[in-house]
């Protein structure tokens, strides 16, 4: 066993198995439009510049976190959608809908869409 591996270190109250120590640095020159650029895809992934342009080295996969609905969202969608639905079947059997009602729903869906 070599000196660059940490075997069983705590790290934060977790243990980390055999870690490979980074000591060496590589530096690379990019002009102000590529730090932009790499910092806004590392932060997309939420990984660090140096994470991320490791990742891409390295040719490992990066993924993209799924983002986070909340419940209510989820719950809200689906009330929406039924009372849609329901509109729907009512016109498709030749029933005057309400429009007030129909607006209403769609104000809420695009409410609920733009500000989650």
């Amino acid at each position: 066993m070599t000196n660059d591996l940490l075997r069983h270190k705590q790290n934060s109250g977790k243990k980390v198995a055999d870690i490979n120590l980074r000591k060496i640095e590589i530096k690379t020159l990019v002009n102000s439009e590529e730090h932009e650029v790499i910092s806004r895809n590392a932060a997309q992934v939420g990984m660090a510049r140096g994470a991320y342009l490791r990742a891409l080295g390295l040719e490992h996969e990066i993924v993209t976190p799924q983002p986070v609905v909340e419940i209510e969202t989820l719950v809200a969608l689906g009330r929406i959608g039924n009372n849609l639905n329901q509109v729907a079947k009512s016109l498709n059997a030749g029933q005057i809908a309400d429009l007030k009602e129909v607006l209403s729903l769609i104000a809420e869906l695009k409410a609920l869409l733009l500000h989650g």
